[in-house]
């Protein structure tokens, strides 16, 4: 749906995502909490880094 409307509006559209593999399946909402605070800080890295790229004009955003 958000690339559907970022297509009818002509606005770019950028997905990330954060995945969280464990070395056991989940079993408890805690299980996955656990590790937030990691995937919260590789994210923020990653969106600085998307920063830099657009900024740079690695990244073009037509």
């Amino acid at each position: 749906a958000c690339l559907r409307a970022c297509q009818l509006f002509g606005v770019p559209l950028i997905g990330l995502r954060g995945i969280s593999d464990g070395a056991a399946d989940l079993r408890h909402v805690n299980d996955w909490t656990e590790y937030l605070h990691v995937i919260d800080e590789k994210l923020a890295g990653a969106i600085g880094f998307l920063e830099q790229a657009i900024e740079s004009g690695a990244i073009r955003l037509a």
